[in-house]
């Protein structure tokens, strides 16, 4: 068996070399772009995993209760109270109790309610939701972009923290829900320029003392719009969409 000739290996052996050398350079090329991908595709996964996880409650009437906190008189007595102010002024106030938050926060929570429910009108986004979860101490009023000049966050915040969280501590929790919806059926009846007032007295008053108070039940509202259609819901919900509110 014949040796190969020095002369054609070292001009192969070159040649593969090379050719060698090349496609790993165009590897090192593709990995930072195939790696950037999957970084943006993970990215993506987990900023839908949360909202695909959730399962709303179905908007079945002005008082949503599945947390089943409120007796039949008090849910009566809301949703009339709710419907008749609706057909007052055409701002949706939607009480709703929830058994959990399913792990997420009570204002993501809160967002995906309003745009899942389409609370408010649409050309307006004139809708606000009273959100109360018990099992973990979390009250938020969440507001549609249209109100969001009229039911600030110092507002909520003082609603919540005088008319609501007393009675619930007093284990009045259909007390603490009506008079919060009471509240805010008055700021936005007109009584708005007053109730900044206070609000904004209180807020010094806090200040002056150092005081911050109950930051783990939610106390600020976001603003949010109900009727964002960014997202499709088909995507971000198990459910089908409610029904408005009639």
């Amino acid at each position: 068996m014949s040796a190969a000739c020095p002369c054609e290996a070292g001009p192969r052996s070159a040649l593969a070399a090379r050719s060698l050398a090349l496609a790993e350079r165009r590897d090192d090329r593709r990995r930072p772009r195939a790696s950037l991908a999957l970084f943006f595709c993970i990215l993506l996964w987990l900023a839908a995993v949360p909202a695909v996880a959730l399962v709303l409650p179905a908007l079945s009437g002005r008082v949503v209760d599945e947390a089943d906190i409120l007796d039949p008189a008090t849910r009566a007595a809301l949703t009339q109270k709710l419907a008749d102010f609706e057909a007052k002024t055409s701002d949706q106030l939607v009480v709703v109790t929830l058994k959990s938050l399913q792990g997420t926060s009570i204002e993501d929570f809160g967002v995906e309610l309003g745009r899942r429910w389409r609370i408010g009108q649409k050309d307006t986004n004139n809708g606000v939701l009273l959100i109360v979860v018990p099992s973990e101490r979390k009250v938020r009023i969440e507001v549609g972009y249209g109100l969001e000049g009229t039911l600030t966050d110092a507002v909520s915040k003082l609603i919540i923290e005088n008319a609501i969280i007393p009675r619930f501590r007093a284990n009045d929790i259909p007390g603490g829900v009506s008079r919060g919806v009471d509240d805010i059926i008055s700021v936005l009846s007109g009584d708005a320029e007053e109730w900044k007032h206070r609000a904004d007295e209180a807020t010094r008053s806090d200040a002056a003392l150092g005081h911050d108070n109950h930051p783990d039940l939610g106390a600020r509202r976001v603003r949010s719009d109900f009727h964002d259609h960014r997202r499709r819901d088909a995507e971000r919900c198990e459910q089908p969409p409610p029904p408005k509110v009639g």
